[in-house]
């Protein structure tokens, strides 16, 4: 669809975006099989199994690997050092024969490297980095800085079932402009009763928005209150994510970002599965559901749980920086790609 046939289905629902406003990050070089990607670890280390897991999803979507130096490298709960993560980095984005960076897990460690990142070098080399959970820390840090639109995508390493591989090639290999339409009713109602997660929906609030996509774990968000890493703006469509934390802790943590941020600003809140932060049971606590609601509902901007992003198999691939529209009516995300 052509950028005027959209502006004229947004008018209709009182939406549209001027051309001011899909200037706000830099242009996406967008993949196409045989391109080669580079594999790093800038957090936690690896097995063998997920190496070859990851080869294997990259067989599947037709790209070349170039291993990281040291992706196999273990220091404790990190992969290497501080210095030898940065080296892979660095190296991946000063090979211009490397079109994306995507990194094999996640874990913790990326926070480390934020005020080690050579800005100007990467800068000078753009390219796309893919991963999500962690790697939300160099996202961050890459959006805040350097207004670079990245993948919160799955990693290198993540099972991929039918629906996260189509999603991820609708965005890795997608055009500028492109629309592509995330959480459907339907697309959900299909992955009820598959694998491990049901993909509960409720709106918190009603309405229409549309915003900039920005977001990710939501420990990391957190974690980096504080830090020259983390700023938002009131254009930004907030999306959130996070794994195996108690209703509580998900409270003190949104708690954290309503007492630092502007969130009542911003356009919408966007809510992926929380995997594994249900009440247990026989405890004293919210449920988490009633706890979202609690934490959200009085903010007066759409706000829906329960989107196919997250700790899960049937993921979709968000892209940082790109244009999207927030419909709770219908349950849909509809992206337009930088």
């Amino acid at each position: 669809m052509n950028r005027r046939s959209f502006t004229q289905t947004l008018v209709g629902s009182g939406l549209w975006w001027t051309a001011e406003e899909s200037n706000r990050t830099k242009p996406i070089a967008y993949l196409k099989p045989g391109d080669r990607i580079g594999l790093i670890c800038p957090s936690g280390p690896i097995s063998q199994e997920r190496l070859e897991r990851s080869l294997s999803n990259m067989d599947q979507l037709g790209l070349v690997p170039v291993l990281g130096k040291h992706i196999m490298q273990q220091n404790g709960y990190l992969a290497g050092n501080q210095n030898e993560r940065l080296e892979d980095l660095h190296n991946m984005y000063a090979d211009l024969t490397v079109k994306a960076i995507w990194c094999i897990r996640g874990g913790f460690g990326a926070t480390h490297l934020l005020p080690y990142l050579d800005y100007k070098l990467i800068k000078k080399h753009p390219k796309v980095l893919l991963g999500y959970s962690d790697i939300t820390a160099l996202h961050c840090a890459l959006s805040t800085r350097l207004a670079f639109s990245n993948f919160h995508s799955p990693v290198a390493s993540s099972e991929m079932t039918p629906y996260t591989l189509e999603q991820l090639r609708n965005i890795i290999f997608g055009t500028s402009g492109q629309l592509v339409k995330i959480g459907t009713s339907q697309e959900n109602d299909d992955f009820i009763g598959e694998g491990k997660t049901v993909f509960e929906r409720y709106v918190i609030s009603p309405g229409q928005a549309h915003g900039i996509l920005w977001g990710g774990n939501l420990s990391l968000l957190a974690a980096l209150c504080g830090t020259p890493y983390l700023k938002v703006n009131r254009d930004f469509l907030l999306f959130l994510e996070d794994i195996e934390e108690a209703p509580y802790r998900i409270d003190r943590m949104i708690t954290q970002l309503l007492q630092v941020l502007p969130l009542h600003l911003l356009k919408g809140i966007v809510l992926g599965v929380f995997e594994g932060c249900e009440k247990k049971a026989d405890t004293a606590s919210q449920t988490l559901k009633e706890m979202m609601i609690d934490k959200f509902s009085h903010l007066s901007i759409p706000v829906v749980y329960g989107f196919p992003f997250g700790h899960i198999l049937h993921q979709c691939t968000l892209p940082f920086g790109a244009e999207a529209i927030l419909d709770t009516e219908s349950f849909s995300l509809t992206v337009k790609l930088p």
